[in-house]
């Protein structure tokens, strides 16, 4: 059986932003009308019986119809203190896609390769349908590896955006020393972002208080801010929030804010939505959509300027398959990647 594999480096060289966006946006328009969607399935290792470990197994797989193919993800993340992780990144990933028809393994894939770029997109879309069109400062909370697709994604959709403001919740050294690097990955996804001015804010409430658009990306269990520092009309694209233990936003804004999801089940039991709603259950109200619905014109977004909106993201493996399919596509044609014989 041939089957292609994909390297992070052939996964950057294949696509453009605008394939990732384009492929982010087709893959919520169908989930919108019920196709591309299986099971999540998460996996603390050390309750499932493996002494010692504080780590995370996360499968999620699904579904593209319309491409014949579907597939899992398996990504694990692993503590980087203990002696025999030295060196070692915290996370690793693998995109398996199968042909729908046979059942037959097509491709393998640097799945972090594949996740970064299409977590990046979708803040950006959640925010390109919900945020106000004049947004000029982005407030990215988080400084990993997440941030440089964040802000190349959203430069490109906000083609007016001017400035970026980085917080690390624990520490702004390692903002600071982060700050080039970061600025150096998002030149070289979009390189319009040599024209932002990209800080690193020490003061939590003077980053988020400054933005027209918020985007959390970390891996907090609990609320990063406080609810005070939210101010009218503004944007919230909530990535971090992949798993049960996670949490980066207080209920607080839940309260305030018009909330659309990626999937509106998934992200009251994986999303920013299930601590909210742990605590208060009438906060499942303020679900009033999805946003491939308001892609699709059957639902709306941002109704007055001043309204907060606040799009969920719990990830979804449809968003992987659309894009694994459109980079089979490139490969095929261009001649990247390796055939394996399995």
């Amino acid at each position: 059986m041939d089957v292609l594999y994909l390297s992070r480096e052939e996964i950057i060289s294949l696509a453009t932003l605008d394939d990732v966006l384009a492929c982010v946006e087709v893959a919520y328009r169908e989930k919108a009308v019920g196709r591309g969607v299986y099971p999540l399935v998460y996996e603390e290792l050390g309750a499932a019986g493996l002494d010692g470990f504080r780590s995370n197994m996360d499968i999620r797989s699904g579904v593209s119809p319309c491409r014949g193919l579907f597939g899992a993800k398996l990504i694990t993340e692993f503590p980087p203190d203990s002696s025999d992780r030295c060196g070692l990144p915290v996370f690793r990933s693998v995109l398996q896609v199968f042909d729908a028809k046979t059942g037959c393994l097509r491709a393998v894939m640097d799945g972090l390769g594949v996740t970064r770029l299409r977590t990046g997109a979708a803040a950006a879309i959640g925010a390109k349908w919900l945020a106000r069109n004049d947004a000029r400062t982005l407030a990215v909370v988080g400084t990993g590896s997440q941030c440089a697709p964040v802000i190349a994604s959203m430069k490109r959709v906000f083609s007016e955006l001017e400035r970026v403001v980085l917080w690390n919740p624990r520490s702004h050294e390692r903002a600071l020393g982060r700050l080039g690097s970061i600025v150096d990955g998002a030149c070289s996804l979009n390189p319009d972002c040599a024209r932002l001015d990209i800080v690193a804010e020490a003061e939590g409430e003077c980053a988020i208080g400054s933005a027209d658009i918020v985007v959390t990306a970390t891996g907090s269990k609990a609320p990063l801010f406080p609810a005070a520092w939210v101010r009218s009309g503004q944007h919230y694209s909530c990535i971090g929030a992949d798993m049960p233990s996670k949490r980066e936003v207080p209920s607080g804004l839940v309260k305030r804010a018009c909330v659309f999801a990626d999937d509106r089940v998934r992200i009251l039991e994986f999303g920013e939505m299930r601590g909210a709603v742990e605590e208060d259950a009438i906060l499942a109200y303020r679900i009033v959509g999805e946003v491939g619905e308001v892609i699709r014109g059957e639902r709306r977004g941002r109704v007055r300027p001043d309204d907060v909106t606040l799009f969920d993201s719990c990830g979804l493996a449809a968003l992987d398959i659309t894009f694994a399919s459109l980079l089979m596509e490139r490969a095929s044609r261009q001649g990247v990647g390796t055939r394996l014989q399995l």
